[in-house]
């Protein structure tokens, strides 16, 4: 398993986590998606 992090300046409330989350959850390959408000990254 890989893991990747991704910085993303724009993440500025819990909607946007969890829109993160569930977006990227869907890609094919994705097993786990975690986005963090506090430290911004993905």
């Amino acid at each position: 398993m890989t893991t990747v992090t991704y910085t993303v300046p724009a993440i500025s409330c819990g909607h946007c986590t969890h829109t993160i989350e569930t977006e990227v959850g869907e890609l094919q390959g994705v097993q786990a998606v975690k986005a963090d408000e506090a430290t911004k990254k993905s």
